[in-house]
């Protein structure tokens, strides 16, 4: 039980350190799949922690060979 305390305790600090988390973006940062400006392609946009940033489409298409029915749904 006291593992498992531990790893949520884990995870409850990670989430509060993550509603913290502040990302700047450059203005002419580019999907890293498709390379077009995400301000400019007039849809929804995600940036990562690691500096990436991928518009919903092609990081969709990116994503779905590797979920299983379920996920996709």
């Amino acid at each position: 039980m006291s593992e498992s305390d531990q790893a949520c305790a884990a995870l409850r600090e990670e989430i509060a350190r993550l509603d913290r988390y502040e990302l700047q973006m450059r203005s002419d940062a580019l999907c890293v799949f498709s390379k077009k400006c995400v301000l400019e392609a007039n849809e929804p946009f995600y940036v990562f922690p690691s500096g990436y940033v991928a518009l919903e489409t092609p990081l969709k298409k990116e994503v779905l060979p590797y979920l299983n029915d379920k996920q996709r749904q």
